[in-house]
């Protein structure tokens, strides 16, 4: 009877000892220096102009300093809302902006993700329409909707064809632009590219001297893509004589392509180096917004 009493006095003194041991250990655990980022993503759909709606990601951290409208290269997007998660489908989700939209957000920006209006069915979402004023007029409803969400600075965050999305909306909506980025611009119009013949230099051919605010020209050295070079990085940021700062990136290593040299799988796309890229592009776009 005693020993039993012993036993049992041991098993109570050891679980006594082995608790102070754990909350000792769990004080002693330091706390993370920065706390996760929440963020908070929907599925919108929005009316721009008479009978044409504009369906749109939003992903909004708890406190963004600022808003990014990602416009990616191919532009149509099968985009989807599975019990209020938003996701997007196929083979256009791989590309760099769209891929990387939760990276965005994490740095602190409030980002759309803009599909192509009801009225343009076509994949992709081509040049000639990114040129007109239909389009600048969608982008201008979802800036007005945007700052109605957070009244923060809006950027315009271009890549490849959706360079010519960002700086056609740069230009003709003039107010509520607060910068502008553009990644892999096209500098070189292909036959197939369905760039209309007045652009045979890409965006170069476009008015870059009416831009007026802060631009982020972003190119990967080893971009293969003919009509992207980066050699011409130089030449698109002297055209942008009215842009109180106008500032060249480039960006090196990655992944091995795996896919071809004009694709979101390659340097064109900054494969391998996606986080980089986008904290790049996020420091530029809170560094000079103001």
């Amino acid at each position: 009877m005693r020993s039993f009493c012993f036993k049992n006095l041991l098993v109570a003194s050891s679980g006594i000892i082995l608790l102070i041991l754990l909350v000792t250990s769990c004080a002693q655990i330091p706390s993370s220096p920065k706390s996760v980022e929440m963020l908070s993503a929907k599925l919108l759909s929005i009316e721009t102009r008479s009978g044409v709606t504009q369906e749109f990601i939003l992903i909004r951290p708890s406190n963004p300093v600022a808003t990014a409208i990602l416009l990616g290269g191919y532009g149509t997007y099968q985009m989807k809302s599975s019990f209020g998660n938003p996701t997007i489908t196929g083979k256009s989700r791989v590309g760099f902006l769209v891929r990387s939209r939760e990276g965005f957000a994490k740095q602190g920006l409030m980002v759309a993700v803009l599909n192509a209006p009801s009225d343009q069915p076509t994949e992709p979402m081509m040049p000639s329409f990114r040129l007109t004023d239909e389009h600048a007029q969608d982008i201008k409803a979802l800036v007005s909707y945007l700052r109605r969400e957070a009244n923060i600075p809006v950027w315009l965050v271009g890549i490849c064809k959706g360079c010519f999305s960002a700086i056609s909306g740069c230009i003709q909506i003039k107010e509520g632009i607060d910068g502008i980025v553009l990644a892999s611009c096209i500098t070189k119009r292909g036959e197939r590219s369905g760039i209309p013949p007045a652009y045979p230099d890409g965006i170069l051919s476009m008015d870059l001297g009416r831009i007026n605010v802060p631009a982020l020209i972003a190119y990967h050295k080893g971009d293969k893509c003919r009509a992207t070079s980066p050699l011409n990085a130089p030449r698109i940021k002297g055209a942008l004589v009215n842009s109180p700062k106008a500032e060249v990136r480039y960006f090196k290593g990655g992944k091995k392509p795996v896919t071809g040299p004009c694709q979101a799988l390659a340097p064109h796309g900054f494969y391998g180096i996606e986080n980089q890229v986008v904290s790049a592009i996020a420091e530029f776009i809170k560094a000079n917004s103001k």
